[in-house]
């Protein structure tokens, strides 16, 4: 039963994710999940308040480094439903 509500609720939270916004998001850690491969923690901004997520690496982890700037989407009704979007680092 907990599969599949955690199922449901990341569909739920992909579909939110289409009608999204963005902001730039920095990332803060990488880490090694043993059997499961690397994640990303990153922080973002929305109306002064800072958040923070995790992600799956889905890059090579050579790629990015601890302070890099990506786009970052997230919902409009709930700002901590966002995507850490690894396709271009943002370059200032």
């Amino acid at each position: 039963m907990a599969i599949s509500f955690g199922f449901y609720k990341s569909i739920s939270d992909k579909n939110e994710l289409k009608n999204s916004k963005n902001t730039i998001g920095i990332i803060t850690e990488i880490e090694h999940r043993t059997s499961r491969g690397y994640f990303i923690h990153y922080d973002y901004k929305v109306n002064n308040k800072t958040y923070n997520d995790t992600q799956k690496l889905t890059i090579k982890k050579e790629l990015i480094n601890i302070g890099d700037k990506f786009k970052v989407i997230y919902s409009d009704n709930s700002f901590q439903n966002s995507e850490l979007i690894l396709e271009k680092p943002i370059s200032e």
